[in-house]
């Protein structure tokens, strides 16, 4: 009786950590996706500005503007017909680039995402058309992925550590 006492006993412990590690780890989790929604929309924000101030004497969009380096991002001017006039630097093939562009114009949104490219993109009007700046959204599934992998790992060992122990 002693020994099935001590298991009930161990056991509600373990689930009470359980709880207890899962609650810290979920709120860690979706701490590091809010922080990496934010680094997106400061990025979205930032190359939203450059283009901006880039377009200021430039009649054609034809040009890049100084010092405009950001890996997995990058912007396009749309003319009001549609048409690409000027984009940054990219690794999108064509039809990408235009299924990202066209889900952007399609929207109501401002601000959105494409799923079939994986981008999250910020529309801004200007008086010759509008600017959308894409970002990829591969790093925030990376990080958060990696995140729920090391809770899951460390929830593990802390309870069999626990285990061990009692």
């Amino acid at each position: 009786m002693l020994k099935r006492l001590k298991l009930k006993f161990i056991l509600s412990n373990m689930a009470a950590l359980s709880i207890v590690v899962l609650a810290i780890f979920t709120a860690l989790c979706v701490l590091i996706y809010m922080t990496e929604e934010q680094k997106i929309t400061r990025v979205l924000e930032s190359n939203i500005e450059v283009v901006e101030h880039g377009f200021e004497d430039i009649p054609d969009g034809s040009h890049q503007p100084e010092g405009y380096v950001y890996n997995h991002s990058f912007s396009v001017f749309v003319s009001d017909e549609g048409a690409i006039l000027y984009q940054t630097e990219h690794s999108l093939d064509e039809r990408s680039l235009k299924v990202a562009v066209n889900d952007a114009m399609s929207s109501e949104y401002d601000r959105g995402g494409s799923k079939s490219t994986n981008l999250s993109y910020l529309k801004a009007e200007s008086f010759r058309g509008t600017i959308i700046s894409f970002v990829s959204r591969e790093h925030l599934e990376n990080r958060v992925s990696e995140s729920i992998g090391q809770s899951t790992l460390a929830a593990l060992v802390s309870l069999l550590i626990f285990l061990y122990i009692s």
